[in-house]
């Protein structure tokens, strides 16, 4: 459901791995000592460092890493290689997607990482269980798109790097797209083909795009979620809104919403709370109440934001918790004020975060536990920069947490953690500030 949606392609920082910057000789035995260490290794996680096998040292500092990068083998993500002084993230993170109590990440060599409750299959790791998972490889390579959906009865789907589409998780009402209902315990073929683009679940349903413009929808019907009126279940895709070609799509809770090839807004599903953004309560995909072309948009849990082709940020819906970023309520799109384009957002469950062009993190709305990285329980009811930092690459909003990347590929997670939804296994319930989080294998 809340993956970071780019409106426009940021300039990636590209860390050009010079080995030559390591003053010692890098020993492999060094490498598989330390992640024989796994203590050592969690605790330089909950720091947002490094450590030298033994003890956890917080930062990429000349301690940590050694001057010009010369101990690589000292990062949470070992690795032999240094760039511009520091070490270079091994699996760093490429997708990314969060949820009620789940989180999915791609890393750079295509494996499938998911952490958090797996109370119905959503993790993607076998038997359903109530504990929560600790970040692992769930598919060890050839994935290149992943999204998750859902709250307690969460979904997942992925697309491989051979195009096709395959889901897991709750399928209780035919979201994992399989006739037969009940949890699936594995990532299994949805449809037919290998052309899917891009996936996006909400709760119960779920829709994708394929690489002819096509789009269509699965699962549970109720509300309107497939756009349909022929059935109340389908585990086939359900064709969309043809024959309109489209662009993007993103699953709220009860409703969706799209972009079609005229560059408007189309929503569909359930309209409480002004959720559809002005369009008309129809079984089809109606245009929302706006004439301004659009680049992305992502849908929540009952609100929806999307990024004009001109940078500026437009939501609408659930007001209440302040997650519009704007100064009330809007059943119509509302510009949210501030300074600078924006380049890619996630609407969450109470909340909203978003980048700027610049590569600064703001976020808004409901703070109960944490989720808005403010380092308080206290919600933002506009824009709030999260931090100093202004290297941020990827934002995903679940329910209650919040994950992003950073130009290296390092993930952070924040916010509620009780299922062990942000990744993070000091027995804490929230953090309430980016931690970061290490993917060793």
């Amino acid at each position: 459901m809340r993956a970071g949606l780019v409106a426009a392609p940021l300039t990636v920082l590209l860390l050009v791995i010079a080995v030559a910057n390591c003053t010692t000789e890098f020993d492999p035995s060094l490498l598989q000592s330390f992640r024989r260490d796994a203590a050592a290794a969690a605790d330089a996680a909950n720091l947002g460092g490094c450590t030298d096998g033994t003890r956890a040292l917080p930062g990429d500092t000349p301690e940590a890493c050694g001057q010009g990068g010369a101990q690589c083998r000292a990062c949470p993500l070992a690795t032999p290689y240094c760039a511009m002084g520091r070490c270079v993230v091994e699996r760093g993170v490429v997708a990314l997607s969060a949820t009620g109590t789940v989180t999915a990440v791609v890393d750079r060599v295509g494996a499938l990482w998911t952490f958090g409750s797996n109370r119905t299959g959503q993790l993607g790791l076998g038997p359903v269980s109530g504990d929560r998972q600790l970040p692992g490889i769930r598919v060890p390579g050839g994935v290149r798109a992943v999204n998750v959906g859902g709250d307690f009865d969460g979904h997942g789907c992925l697309i491989g790097s051979d195009g096709g589409l395959a889901c897991w998780g709750a399928n209780f009402n035919n979201e994992s797209g399989q006739p037969t209902k009940g949890p699936v315990l594995s990532p299994t073929r949805l449809g037919d083909g290998n052309d899917w683009r891009s996936v996006s679940l909400g709760t119960a349903f779920g829709c994708g795009l394929r690489g002819a413009g096509s789009l269509s929808c699965w699962g549970w019907n109720g509300s309107g979620r497939l756009a349909s009126t022929t059935a109340e279940y389908s585990p086939e895709p359900v064709p969309v809104g043809a024959p309109i070609k489209w662009k993007s799509v993103s699953a709220g809770i009860d409703f969706a919403c799209a972009i079609g090839a005229d560059d408007a807004v189309y929503c569909w599903g359930s309209s409480e709370e002004g959720r559809l953004g002005g369009a008309a309560t129809s079984p089809a995909p109606s245009p929302i109440a706006s004439t301004v072309p659009f680049a992305a948009v992502s849908a929540g849990s009952a609100h929806a934001c999307a990024i004009a082709m001109d940078g500026s940020l437009w939501c609408w819906g659930r007001a209440v918790e302040g997650q519009l970023g704007t100064s009330g309520g809007a059943s119509t799109p509302t510009r949210v004020s501030a300074e600078g384009a924006w380049a890619s957002v996630s609407a969450g469950g109470q909340h909203t975060c978003a980048l700027k062009s610049d590569r600064t993190l703001w976020c808004w709305g409901a703070g109960t536990v944490g989720q808005l990285g403010l380092d308080t329980v206290t919600g933002a009811p506009l824009p709030t920069r999260v931090g100093e930092r202004n290297d941020w690459s990827l934002v995903a909003a679940g329910t209650k947490h919040t994950c992003g990347a950073t130009d290296d590929g390092a993930l952070y997670c924040w916010g509620d953690n009780r299922e062990g939804e942000a990744g993070y296994a000091t027995g804490e319930a929230e953090k309430r500030v980016p931690t970061r989080i290490a993917l060793t294998p």
